[in-house]
């Protein structure tokens, strides 16, 4: 395990590049969001999900994904059109909308 701090007040480039490689490969992300941190890989990656259930210990309750932009949501999930009108309303901000997963 590695720890790499980023400064999110003069967050560095090259720390952020190397939070993108540790993504790629599989690796997991601890984050801070509103409330609390959260635990992030790539949500289209099998193998680093499966890894976030063993560290969560949670095998039923389905992750969150979170998303830059109502595109992204699209691709992922079903966006109808009270919920793009939501998005398009609040985001970006800090809203939380459960969304029907597409297959991937």
């Amino acid at each position: 395990m590695e720890i790499i701090k980023i400064d999110p007040k003069n967050p560095d480039q090259k720390l952020i590049e190397k939070a993108i490689r540790i993504l790629r490969r599989g690796g997991l992300v601890i984050y801070p969001t509103d409330t609390v941190y959260g635990l992030g890989c790539d949500p289209l990656n099998e193998n680093a999900v499966r890894r976030v259930y063993e560290v969560k210990e949670r095998r039923d309750k389905p992750l969150p994904i979170l998303v830059s932009d109502i595109k992204a949501a699209k691709n992922i999930a079903y966006v109808d059109s009270v919920a793009e009108k939501v998005m398009k309303h609040f985001w970006p901000g800090p809203l939380t909308i459960v969304l029907k997963a597409k297959p991937i």
